[in-house]
């Protein structure tokens, strides 16, 4: 296969370059660590408090939970603002606001929140831990190791901040520290599956696949005795790191196995189609791409990715329309417009692969000079 075509196919891979998917487990870790701690009401008993003595906290404050239990995440929000006007010191309820809104990305009223409480009833953990998770989700992550740090020293025993203070140090790319750290941590809970992953995020980050591939293996060996663990992460990283490794049939069988599991989601379809493509699989690797683009039809390198294919199998006017849907959603796109340019080649209409050329070169791609000097006389 060309290989300037497969260098632009992106695996949405774990890894301390790619932000979505340590995001998206942090927050499952937060909400499973929250509503752990927090008690989570129905509407329908929420209601009837609320019906008894509207002016009552706890009933206010019910509701509030309530309906972020519900997922309607501005409607607690005024529920908590109301409880909280009632009683300024509301401990509970300026915990559940700072915790709703870091999640709604109002970052620094979650910090006023979570600083009110620690004034009001310091030595709680939790509340560190979750101003941490408001700092790493706007990504101060050095603000985020300084709370994680904080509710280590109320907890030594607390995990969940051992293992994301880790992390943020891996953002930092502060990679030697964070393997340091997070070894430490292995050491005090030997049986944590989420522990080896975090070490395998580093080594993967640091290039090496084969202790990547070691830790994620341990991960999933580890699971079955943790509560706490995510076999589908576990098995999408260590198809990855596989795939980095050069060994894209072991991939495709852990990337295979994340699928069994969680069918409806979208990383592991795309990164066994990044596999797929490497072992030439180009039919398997458009199925693939396929299901990304039915999971996440409003992501534009999904369609880039299967335009790539597309071109691969010579269905050059399918790839056209791939890139144009890429080129909709994200009209600044170097490579996009570069690949539409050699689509268009292929497609006989010079001219307008030259205007595309120009295009990808305006927009950052160097590559696309030679192409124009070559093609565009």
């Amino acid at each position: 296969m060309n290989n300037r075509i497969i260098a632009i196919i992106l695996p949405l891979i774990i890894s301390f370059d790619s932000i979505s998917q340590p995001i998206e487990s942090f927050f499952d870790a937060c909400k499973n660590r929250f509503e752990r701690v927090h008690y989570i009401p129905s509407l329908s008993i929420c209601k009837k408090m609320l019906e008894e003595n509207n002016k009552n906290q706890d009933a206010v404050f019910c509701m509030g939970k309530a309906y972020y239990g519900a997922g309607k995440l501005d409607s607690a929000l005024v529920f908590l603002d109301n409880a909280i006007q009632i009683n300024a010191a509301f401990n509970e309820a300026l915990i559940t606001r700072g915790y709703v809104r870091s999640v709604t990305g109002n970052f620094t009223g979650a910090h006023e929140d979570f600083a009110k409480v620690l004034r009001l009833a310091p030595g709680d953990s939790n509340i560190n831990f979750f101003n941490g998770y408001a700092y790493f989700s706007s990504k101060s992550y050095k603000e985020a190791i300084n709370e994680f740090d904080l509710a280590i020293k109320v907890n030594p025993n607390d995990e969940d901040a051992y293992i994301k203070k880790c992390e943020a140090k891996g953002f930092l790319k502060d990679y030697p520290n964070a393997l340091k750290d997070i070894t430490a941590a292995i050491s005090r809970f030997p049986q944590s599956s989420r522990a080896y992953n975090a070490r395998g995020h580093i080594k993967y980050s640091m290039k090496d696949f084969p202790g990547a591939i070691q830790d994620y293996s341990k991960a999933i060996e580890m699971a079955t005795i943790d509560p706490k663990s995510n076999l589908y992460e576990y098995y999408n990283n260590r198809g990855n790191a596989k795939s980095e490794a050069n060994d894209n049939k072991g991939s495709i069988e852990d990337l295979t196995s994340a699928i069994e599991l969680i069918p409806d989601k979208v990383q592991a379809y795309n990164n066994r189609g990044v596999a797929k493509t490497f072992m030439n699989d180009f039919k398997g690797a458009y199925e693939d791409y396929n299901k990304v683009i039915n999971l996440t039809p409003n992501e534009p390198s999904a369609y880039q990715n299967r335009a790539q294919i597309r071109m691969e199998l010579k269905d050059y006017k399918g790839a056209l329309e791939d890139f144009n849907a890429a080129l909709k959603m994200n009209p600044k796109e170097p490579a996009a417009f570069y690949y539409r340019g050699q689509c268009k080649i292929q497609l006989k209409n010079k001219q307008a692969a030259c205007d595309d050329f120009r295009s990808a070169l305006h927009f950052g791609m160097k590559e696309a000079l030679a192409d124009i000097n070559k093609i565009c006389k």
